[in-house]
């Protein structure tokens, strides 16, 4: 348990094991977002690494999204859709990060960095065209961050989102 404890140190992430149950919390550094993370293990190591990774890979960004949206400059909810979006998906990030991490130290591996990155993205609710030319907008941004589109002139849109 030694090595799992560390790796909370070391990212500067409060976790807290009283018995079986665990909390684990970390603030965004985006908007400043408190993330609890809450769950029972056997004592092992194993299922200590197994029901955190569980917990990262549940946290649904587009769920959070939409939870959220309609509260926006309410309640320490972001003024802007981008900065929630942002926000809930450097806690998606974090959280597969941590996984990643115990993952390895479980395994008595060297972490290494991650080299590839996932974007789904699912529009899945009636939205009104403000909210969505906001959302097309950070996908837009987010797709031209990950991909260089001169090599991929075949893309012409994602999901409705022109892609100049």
């Amino acid at each position: 348990m030694k090595r799992i404890e560390n790796i909370f140190e070391e990212m500067d992430i409060y976790c807290k094991i009283d018995g079986k149950n665990v909390l684990v919390e970390f603030w965004t550094d985006t908007a400043g977002q408190d993330i609890p993370v809450e769950f029972k293990f056997d004592g092992t190591p194993e299922s200590f690494v197994k029901e955190f990774t569980e917990c990262a890979e549940i946290y649904d960004v587009d769920e959070e999204v939409e939870l959220y949206a309609n509260s926006k400059g309410e309640w320490g909810v972001p003024n802007t859709i981008r900065e929630l979006l942002d926000d809930c998906q450097e806690a998606k990030d974090t959280l597969m990060e941590i996984a990643r991490k115990l993952k390895a130290a479980l395994n008595g591996e060297e972490e290494t960095e991650s080299t590839t990155e996932t974007i789904t993205i699912t529009f899945n609710m009636e939205i009104d065209s403000t909210f969505r030319e906001e959302l097309e907008e950070i996908i837009d941004h987010k797709i031209e961050s990950l991909v260089d589109l001169d090599s991929f002139p075949e893309i012409k849109s994602v999901y409705g989102c022109e892609i100049k």
